[in-house]
């Protein structure tokens, strides 16, 4: 049978692997840190006596602010890193381990073989935990406060499945777990103390300012650098902390408006702004929530007309977006790009968005409680539904326009940009479903399946296939696309009997169409699953006819794919010559067209056919060809594939040390990415192992597969590549 292991095979569809994802950096704030230096001190005291750390308060309070320099502050203490999971956007609990593991660059691997006949088996937590285990790093999860369940039970988890781990929270309210400390956050010190950095008061025996007062002053002078202190508008400024209650949130928004009014006229603005919404209270609202609410509004009624437009608008965007998307998804009805791009520019310079220059190009992102805001803003402005329906056609187009492109050279890159896009593309995806459209959801997962494929978001991406396959009817094309996807990444999970009838489905109304392209793919992906079920004749009538579709289409990346796969069959059969000449005949094809993922995988699965032949010389002349490209790739299901191959010609080759090291290394890192052992005929490696053993005197076998295990990867890079150079 073939192992359902992504890098055993090209793979259902012909994908020859997938490549890691990667996480948005932990960056700090470019403005000062004010007003929180015991704060801080506290928290780092508290990070020395707990595993779990909430920091907990009221919209606006700095929460987020406070943990990104807290982690900063405690970096030397977690020298296997920092890692920042943004949770605002994610709605469903059931998809806060893939958040985490995609920060965290980890990926699904294959079902083990006990969880392969159940159909609910999610390998994501388990491959997580592998990974983090012998790590002593810190997890910040920000925004906790929609997700208090899943994040109690996720950090019970973690905590106690890796030791070393520590999780550091952000949450309007503590999660009640019994392990958790918490640190509740207050407003900032309306009263004078001394604060390092501080204006030095005006006159002498003059009280130093508050905390509040420094942070405003601060924030004004960053936007009106001539700004100063003097008795009348020092008056003033202790007038406007007060009445925002020295929120920071508050603070900086007010701050942000000084160059259009004046201190003293923004004081009376809010006076006149607050003392209404008080009057209309009734005291009925918690205070401080009460006044960040009035602080937004006064924030949003001091913006242009066109700028509201856009920061309503814009509440339909999550995670990291750019200018291109802000405009395509917000102009229209009135609303120009050149408003949307001008917009956006003065919604930074007004702290009501967030902008990132690093790394590329410029990209945006909301504050959460912003978010919320102007979420209400667009609702009470009656542009929800339009606005929703304009993002999800963009982000459709986007995963459609992406899809031809998931195979071949540029497969890189593009599923980059979807990863980049994720976060929105789940929002899509939301509002499909809540709308109960089912065709814009079956076109938006079925284009989209490939890239959950490459990236092992298998248990995520198979959620959303099955939510939308039932959400309701689409034309016999779209739904076919979108069952295949649903079957590939059954089969990915071990669930190889629902794969059959979701891609049987397909098969069967893709030979009702008509089009030779998609029934060629859907053919390709069940004969994989029929081959992993043992149906060898079935598996090569299928491929056979994907085959002679993909020639008479003079389609090049499908015909290597088939000819690879119809290359493992033979293997499988130990036809070993046969298996040859069509694996070689599959690279020839994927060099042609630059696919280097394509490339790799059927360098490593011809390192496999020479072992099984018995040349270890051959096996490392492909192997170390393979190992670059895997490198390259940043693909360590691929690493693990091809040094298991490396170490059994180690063993043959008389290199018992090499041998054991190296596969002391696969087990660590088949471990950290939560993916069995590539062990495709145990048989063979069990004698191998034996021999290995054997050749060694007593104890030392183990301990070089003990020093394997601790090796990084670079160096196992380096023990493989010298492997067979010297004999022992």
């Amino acid at each position: 049978m073939t192992d359902p292991a992504p890098h055993a095979a090209p793979g259902p569809g012909g994908e020859p692997g997938s490549v890691g994802t990667t996480g948005y950096p932990l960056r700090l704030p470019v403005n000062s840190f004010i007003g929180r230096e015991a704060d801080l001190a506290q928290a780092q005291h508290l990070l020395t006596t707990t595993r779990l750390l909430t920091l907990t308060g009221p919209p606006g309070i700095g929460k987020s602010r406070l943990a990104l320099h807290l982690a900063v502050a405690v970096a030397t203490s977690f020298p296997d890193g920092l890692w920042l999971v943004e949770l605002a956007t994610v709605r469903d609990p059931q998809l806060l381990p893939q958040q985490v593991a995609a920060v965290l660059g980890v990926r699904e691997g294959a079902a083990p073989p006990t969880a392969r006949t159940d159909p609910a088996f999610d390998p994501v937590l388990p491959a997580l935990l592998a990974d983090l285990a012998p790590k002593r790093a810190l997890l910040l999860l920000d925004n906790c406060e929609h997700l208090l369940a899943a994040c109690a039970q996720f950090a019970a988890t973690v905590l106690a499945a890796c030791p070393q781990v520590q999780i550091l929270l952000t949450s309007r309210q503590g999660l009640g777990s019994p392990a958790e400390t918490v640190l509740r956050l207050a407003p900032l010190d309306l009263e004078p103390v001394p604060t390092a950095g501080a204006p030095a008061p005006i006159q002498a025996g003059e009280p130093a300012l508050s905390a509040a007062a420094h942070l405003l002053i601060d924030r004004t002078q960053a936007v009106q650098p001539h700004f100063a202190l003097t008795p009348a508008t020092r008056v003033t400024v202790d007038q406007i902390c007060r009445r925002l209650d020295g929120i920071p949130l508050a603070l900086e928004l007010a701050a942000a408006h000084v160059p259009g009014v004046s201190l003293a006229d923004l004081a009376a603005r809010l006076d006149g702004h607050f003392g209404l919404l008080s009057s209309r209270a009734g005291g009925s609202t918690w205070p401080r929530h009460q006044t960040l609410q009035a602080t937004f509004d006064w924030s949003y009624d001091l913006l242009p007309v066109e700028e509201r437009v856009v920061l309503r608008r814009l509440a339909v965007l999550g995670g990291h977006w750019t200018t291109e998307t802000a405009v395509a998804v917000c102009s229209g009805e009135g609303l120009t790009a050149a408003a949307v791009q001008t917009g956006l520019a003065q919604l930074v310079d007004k702290s009501l968005l967030l902008a990132d220059p690093t790394g590329g190009p410029l990209t945006y992102q909301w504050l959460a409680t912003l978010r919320q805001y102007a979420a209400e803003k667009l609702r009470a402005a009656g542009e929800l539904t339009w606005a929703r329906d304009r993002h999800l056609a963009f982000f459709l187009e986007r995963a459609e326009a992406a899809a031809p492109h998931l195979q071949g050279a540029a497969q890189t890159d593009w599923l980059a940009r979807l990863e980049a896009d994720h976060d929105n593309l789940r929002l899509a995806l939301e509002w499909a479903l809540a709308e109960e459209d089912a065709v814009g959801a079956l076109r938006l997962s079925g284009a989209l399946w490939r890239f959950w494929y490459a990236h092992s978001h298998l248990s995520e991406g198979r959620r959303w296939l099955e939510a939308a396959l039932h959400a309701g009817e689409a034309a016999a094309p779209v739904r076919a696309q979108a069952l295949v996807g649903a079957g590939v990444l059954a089969y990915m999970q071990g669930a190889t009997e629902r794969a059959v009838t979701r891609i049987e489905e397909s098969l069967a109304l893709t030979r009702a169409g008509g089009d030779p392209t998609a029934l060629a793919d859907t053919l390709n992906s069940l004969a994989a699953v029929v081959q992993a079920q043992g149906d060898y004749a079935r598996a090569g009538a299928l491929l056979e006819e994907s085959l002679a579709l993909k020639r008479a289409l003079d389609d090049r990346w499908g015909t290597a794919a088939s000819l690879g796969n119809l290359g493992l069959l033979a293997q499988e059969q130990a036809d070993y010559p046969r298996a040859t000449a069509l694996l070689q005949e599959s690279l020839a094809l994927f060099r042609r067209q630059e696919d280097t993922l394509g490339v790799a995988n059927t360098l490593s699965n011809l390192g496999a056919v020479a072992l099984a032949q018995g040349d270890p010389t051959q096996t490392r002349q492909l192997g170390r060809e393979a190992l670059g490209l895997w490198r390259d790739l940043g693909d360590k299901a691929g690493l693990a594939q091809t040094l298991g191959q490396l170490a059994e010609a180690a063993a043959a080759a008389g290199q018992a040390a090499q041998a054991a090291r190296l596969w002391g290394a696969v087990a660590s890192l088949c471990a950290a990415i939560g993916a069995p052992l590539p062990i495709p005929d145990p048989t063979r490696y069990a004698a191998a192992v034996a021999g290995a053993r054997a050749q060694l005197p007593a104890g030392a076998f183990a301990a070089a597969w003990a020093d394997g295990q601790a090796l990084t990867l670079e160096q196992t890079l380096a023990v493989a590549l010298a492997a067979g150079d010297t004999q022992q």
